[in-house]
């Protein structure tokens, strides 16, 4: 399992998220999201054409399993990182 957390430097729940990843020792890649606008831009459109609810904020995890990625976003999976860390668990 491979997991990819898309961020912000001074997003402060994108912040929260790394430490509270570190804490529960669960290895992820983070992509800072302004320094490669045009994937972030790529994601969110493929994402938009699935669902119209789409990834629109940081962080976004990315969870990829068996040749299968499941975006999980703020703002429409979560709110808080307690949020967020039990909907990855889910995929754990």
């Amino acid at each position: 399992m491979k997991i990819t957390l898309f961020s912000q430097w001074e997003c402060k729940t994108c912040i929260a998220l790394k430490e509270t990843l570190d804490q529960e020792k669960i290895n992820y890649k983070v992509i800072e999201v302004l320094e490669n606008k045009e994937l972030w831009e790529e994601i969110r459109k493929q994402q938009l054409k699935i669902d119209p609810s789409s990834i629109m904020y940081t962080p976004t995890l990315l969870v990829e399993s068996k040749g299968v990625g499941v975006y999980i976003s703020a703002g429409r999976d979560f709110d808080t990182t307690e949020q967020a860390l039990d909907k990855l668990k889910e995929y754990l």
